[in-house]
């Protein structure tokens, strides 16, 4: 039978109907087998390319006009399509084989109205759609008043579309935090627990369980940290910074792909990229001065090494973005933080087992009053190279240098009741005579280290999959130091006590005030017990201790998704990851 040629879908499938009712009889030789398959693969040649031009590629990228961000995570749905997809970091979104014709799409993104564009697929062509995502509004002639803050709306977004249990806080969801410590945006996230150590956010707890469980990766891959030279696996904030940090996920169930000692859960820090943003060019600065409200002055004070120190420091924060071509985006940030801390507090120690005291009338064993002076300098220094050679195919580099260097100092006086004389009271102790004693402790150490990051990433779209991977190396160095900077990590004095003297030692209204009325006497006179001068080393009390430790953390993971979509939408995924720690103290 002669076939007509076909000119469309429509007579490709009535030209199928008739093959399919012919081959029905069974050709009468070997020479009809081989024109009959000549004549399917010339069919077939025709047919494909006619079914390929009954439909079209839908491009789009989604941003918000007043910020020049670009919107990720935003959910775009194609009218009469059984799936919707979420905008990707640069706010671009794709449909693949949408039927010629006009067409519809619906975006949505927490916070902001909803968008409706309409436009026109032609066969065998891409459709570009370009979506301006914009939040409630009210307008006062030139005045505009958002109702909804960029960062959270992100945040909430990130959630939504993510197929594991997660929290996300934006880098601009709480406004500039001195110091630029993550440890203090994630405390306000709910669920999540912070270690410190005095006024250090030093740790992440999650789930209610040891920090040491708590993983933080840099778009993914694993950070050192130098674990202030222990042997723990504790993650420690104070050598990251916040500065070149897009967003912040959170990560409170275990899934396959993740390090197998996310025991807790896994912190990921997502830098910012030149993608991120609508404009070219991009510049953003911020230089302040923090202080301490408590020292709140232009004097120089402290008993640090080099002398007393400004108690006003500088901080600066500077990102800069640049495009070099449509394909080629480079990120570059930079941030200095100095901060003092002056950390003064007070203990209490009481008794209720010696000299007749109960649990009902305990006495003030003793009270110790100590004072930590701290200045503290951060610096950071972050770079991404973005490279997208093709729509579906994006390459990222990644590289940081982290400075963390605290110079600190406490000073202690203790005093003790020892045995206390009969008739004492919670609000009143005096000392038996030769008992009491005053002691003080001084202590002055350096810390200091850099850590660096260096990464890889790729993402492949593959039509109904996805294939993603990358590599990362990272390497933190602690070092505590003390007599080499002129310091003793510790040393334990004793009040003088010249032979035969009685030392007494009496706290006085202890439930009435801040602190307790506190007179010391040795042989009737007052030891002048604020000076140092009165005072003597006590034996095997002091104490020398440098460390050096070096943490590297290296790994890969390579990771496939594919989609299958329908009636009940599912995925399957496989990958393979590896990981390598290793510590030297």
């Amino acid at each position: 039978r002669k076939f007509p040629y076909p000119s469309s879908p429509a007579a490709c499938r009535r030209i199928s109907g008739n093959a399919f009712r012919m081959n029905t009889k069974p050709p009468q030789s070997a020479l009809s087998w081989a024109k009959l398959r000549l004549l399917l693969l010339g069919w077939i040649a025709v047919c494909l390319p006619a079914w390929a031009q009954g439909t079209g590629t839908v491009q789009g990228r989604v941003f918000n006009p007043v910020t020049k961000d670009y919107v990720r995570n935003a959910e775009v749905r194609l009218e009469g399509a059984p799936q919707s997809v979420f905008t990707e970091n640069d706010g671009s979104f794709q449909f693949l084989n949408v039927p010629a014709g006009e067409a519809r799409i619906t975006v949505t993104f927490t916070g902001y109205n909803t968008i409706n564009e309409t436009f026109t697929v032609t066969a065998g062509q891409t459709a570009a759609v370009r979506v301006q995502l914009r939040s409630d509004t009210i307008v006062l002639e030139a005045f505009t008043v958002s109702t909804s803050k960029e960062g959270m709306a992100q945040a909430i977004a990130l959630q939504k579309a993510s197929f594991n249990q997660k929290l996300v806080a934006a880098a601009d969801q709480f406004g500039d935090i001195s110091e630029g410590n993550v440890g203090e945006y994630l405390k306000f996230l709910p669920g999540i627990g912070i270690d410190y150590t005095a006024n250090d956010a030093r740790a992440v707890s999650l789930r209610g369980m040891n920090p040491i469980f708590t993983n933080v990766t840099v778009d993914g891959g694993r950070m050192a940290s130098g674990s202030s030279s222990g042997d723990s696996r504790r993650f420690e904030l104070e050598q990251v910074a916040i500065n070149n940090v897009e967003t912040i996920e959170v990560f409170k169930t275990m899934t396959p792909d993740m390090s197998a000692d996310n025991t807790g859960g896994q912190v990921n820090l997502v830098t910012k990229s030149a993608f991120d943003r609508e404009g070219k060019t991009s510049f953003s600065y911020n230089v302040s001065l923090t202080a301490n409200a408590e020292n709140f002055t232009l004097d120089r004070r402290g008993a640090f090494k080099e002398g007393p120190q400004l108690l006003i420091r500088p901080s600066a924060d500077l990102n800069y973005s640049h495009r070099l071509t449509p394909n080629v985006g480079v990120n570059v940030s930079y941030r200095l933080s100095e901060i003092t801390h002056d950390y003064p507090r007070a203990g209490y120690s009481w008794n209720f087992t010696a000299n007749g005291a109960t649990a009902a009338n305990p006495y003030l064993a003793s009270l110790q009053m100590y004072d930590e002076q701290k200045i503290t300098r951060r610096e950071s220094l972050s770079t991404k190279v973005d490279y997208r050679p093709a729509p579906r195919t994006k390459l990222s580099f990644t590289g940081q240098w982290n400075w963390y260097d605290l110079t600190f100092n406490g000073r202690s006086i203790t005093f003790n009741s020892g045995t206390p004389v009969a008739g004492f009271t919670q609000n009143r102790v005096v000392s038996t005579a030769g008992t009491g004693n005053v002691t003080t402790d001084v202590s002055q150490r350096n810390k200091y280290g850099p850590t660096y990051v260096l990464g890889a990433q790729f993402t492949q779209e593959l039509g109904a999959g996805k294939l993603w991977g990358g590599y990362s190396w990272s390497q933190a160095e602690n070092k505590y130091r003390d007599t080499t900077r002129g310091y003793l990590t510790s040393i334990g004095l004793n009040l003088l006590r010249p032979t035969g003297s009685n030392t007494i030692v009496t706290m006085d209204n202890i439930l009435g005030g801040l602190l307790p009325a506190i007179s010391v006497t040795q042989n009737g006179a007052t030891p002048a017990y604020r000076d140092l001068a009165s005072y003597s080393i006590a034996a095997n009390s002091w104490r020398s201790r440098p460390f050096t430790s070096r943490e590297l953390k290296q790994g890969f993971n390579l990771d496939y998704r594919h989609s299958f979509r329908g009636g009940f939408p599912f995925f399957v995924q496989t990958g393979l990851r590896r990981d390598d720690l290793g510590r030297k103290i």
